[in-house]
C-alpha cells in the first residue's frame, strides 16, 4: 500500500531517465512536502494495520465459533 513513492519503470524508462539532461522527463509519485509525503505513507501503513487486525480478528472469531460449536 505505501509503495506510492517508487516507480516501476521499464528498461526504457530507466534508460531515458540516465539521458535525461535538461530535467524534462516525468516525475513519478512525487508529493508537495516531505510532510505531504510522510502523511501519505503514514495513512497507507495504517490502513494496511487496520485491514491486517481485521482479517485476524475474524480469523479469531471464526475460531472461537468453531470451538462452541463443537460437540
Amino acid at each position: 500500500m505505501s509503495d506510492f513513492l517508487f516507480a516501476m519503470p521499464k528498461t526504457i524508462d530507466g534508460i531515458a531517465s540516465v539521458i535525461d539532461l535538461f530535467g524534462v522527463y516525468p516525475m513519478y509519485n512525487n508529493s508537495a512536502s516531505e510532510e505531504e509525503a510522510d502523511r501519505r505513507a503514514f495513512t497507507a501503513d495504517m490502513q494496511a494495520l487496520q485491514n491486517d487486525m481485521k482479517l485476524a480478528v475474524k480469523i479469531v472469531n471464526q475460531e472461537c465459533q468453531r470451538k462452541i460449536n463443537r460437540p
